[in-house]
């Protein structure tokens, strides 16, 4: 191979894996599902129930509500549709086709939540009458499960309304859900 060809291709994987990292897909799928730092056989158990389908909403005003404990099929939008709430944390490039949404939720307790994804997006919870998201307090990620593949910690409050917006995602739908965290099974 030619001097002009090795630099060539340097600069290609170069820029390939700077577009990656960026995206956080460079490594590919990583960790099984029983790589998971916590203990979600509670998850996984409601994992396999037949879950509940909502379109995602293009405004947060307009997001459908979701139920916590429950597996929910949300079929999102276009991103370019989207009148977002907050600056994701992660922003999909612009010359990419993504898809994101809103979907609002309230839980019944103050206390910890985990809200868990099938696939790579960025969310972000955002209370009402709030103009920032809340930042998790932990979050673990493991791409190479075949049913949740991120789950994060939120600090929430009981009868307010949440919503989860959602960007990134490089399907047109995703599944998700939020569970109560059981202080006891934080580590395996």
């Amino acid at each position: 191979m030619s001097q002009k060809g090795i630099v060539f291709n340097s600069a290609a994987l170069i820029i390939f894996l700077s577009l990656g990292l960026s995206k956080g897909y460079a490594a590919g799928p990583h960790g099984k599902c029983s790589d998971y730092k916590w203990d979600l056989s509670h998850e996984f158990t409601i994992w396999k129930q037949k879950p509940l389908t909502v379109n995602a909403a293009v405004t947060s005003e307009k997001a459908p509500a979701a139920t916590v404990s429950k597996r929910i099929l949300v079929n999102l939008e276009s991103e370019k549709l989207l009148k977002l709430r907050v600056k994701p944390k992660y922003e999909t490039p612009k010359d990419q086709s993504s898809f994101g949404g809103f979907v609002a939720f309230e839980v019944p307790f103050d206390g910890d939540y985990r809200i868990s994804s099938g696939s790579r997006l960025w969310f972000e919870v955002i209370a009402d009458g709030t103009a920032q998201g809340i930042d998790p307090t932990s979050e673990d990620m493991q791409s190479g499960c075949e049913s949740i593949v991120k789950s994060m910690l939120f600090p929430l409050k009981a009868h307010t309304r949440y919503v989860l917006q959602m960007t990134g995602s490089m399907a047109s739908s995703t599944n998700f859900l939020v569970t109560q965290f059981e202080s006891g099974k934080t580590a395996k």
